[in-house]
């Protein structure tokens, strides 16, 4: 079960199962009545996310400048609408700070997304667009925090990194799962959280600039994501399974 609200099938089989394992502490509860072994194993990720470059030498390998402070603003590689539209508000604002902005837009969103944006955002060598990014753990090892979904997978590999979030959960997720997801990472002290009903260019850049003007918040936070990481998930899942009797 990967997310932190486990789903009705997960519970209703895990009745029956010798080992159920956990992406997320949260999900335990679901599983109350379990026979089996309950252990929050984590969710497996690549293990490009594992081994990572330093932050200056991953922001070099994007052509960007290694010495400024760096955001990621993504809905994945489809990306979402409502963060694209509530992130280019905030542009100018944002920019204003010496900040440096990677923004992965969606492949299908790039164009019309272009071109709502004035000449001077799309010249300036510090707001980074791209339709999408092969290599998203090096996108995380370049960035100071993320502002993203709350998918178990995007958690689990922002976690691997330390790297905290602006969580902004898919309202139309399956039993809301995604909200279960930032919250229990908030609870944690590990993100913040905006819900899509509140989010708008002022409240994003409201909540980033409490980010960038609070060190040693972001700092605590980014720690606090690092110790909720699971880097050996697959390798004890894999060990876990091979003992199964």
């Amino acid at each position: 079960e990967p997310d932190a609200h486990p789903g009705l099938v997960n519970r209703s089989l895990g009745k029956f199962a010798s080992l159920i394992s956990l992406g997320m502490e949260g999900a335990r509860g679901g599983f109350a009545g379990a026979r089996g072994e309950v252990l929050v194993l984590g969710n497996p990720v690549s293990e490009r996310f594992v081994t990572t470059l330093p932050p200056a030498e991953a922001r070099r390998s994007l052509g960007l400048d290694p010495a400024l402070r760096t955001i990621v603003v993504t809905g994945g590689s489809q990306g979402a609408a409502a963060i694209n539209e509530s992130l280019r508000e905030a542009l100018p604002e944002l920019l204003g700070k010496n900040i440096q902005i990677i923004h992965q837009v969606g492949d299908r969103n790039l164009e019309s997304f272009r071109e709502s944006l004035s000449e001077s955002i799309l010249s300036d060598k510090r707001y980074c667009l791209r339709p999408y990014f092969e290599d998203m753990a090096m996108v995380y090892a370049a960035s100071d925090f993320a502002v993203s979904r709350a998918g178990a997978m995007t958690i689990a590999e922002l976690a691997v990194t330390g790297t905290t979030s602006i969580f902004i959960p898919y309202p139309y997720a399956a039993q809301n799962h995604q909200m279960h997801n930032a919250r229990a990472l908030e609870a944690r002290g590990a993100a913040a959280v905006i819900d899509q009903q509140d989010l708008d260019g002022k409240s994003l850049a409201s909540a980033i600039f409490r980010f960038l003007d609070e060190p040693g918040l972001l700092d605590a936070m980014n720690e606090a994501m690092k110790s909720l990481g699971k880097p050996d998930a697959a390798r004890d899942l894999a060990g876990k399974l091979k003992n199964l009797k």
